[in-house]
């Protein structure tokens, strides 16, 4: 019975960090939500680049983790059965 109370909190913890990060982090939309219009140039902006990278790196990890919640929420009430 203990166990299925501390993979319960275990896994709402991880839900709760994993929602907070999505909400920070989620996917960059494709367009500027201001209504600027870009020029395409030549170049690119490995700033923008790395931020790309690190805001897709962290939404993913944020999927893992509401996913690993949901799954000890599951294992616990699997236990209590």
């Amino acid at each position: 019975m203990l166990l299925s109370k501390i993979f319960s909190i275990i896994g709402l913890t991880l839900d709760i960090i994993g929602v907070i990060m999505l909400f920070k982090f989620g996917l960059p939309s494709s367009f500027d939500k201001e209504g600027n219009v870009f020029i395409i140039a030549e170049e690119q902006n490995e700033m923008e680049s790395s931020n790309w990278r690190k805001y897709n790196c962290l939404s993913i990890i944020s999927l893992v983790l509401i996913i690993i919640g949901f799954i000890f929420q599951l294992l616990s009430v699997i236990i209590t059965l």
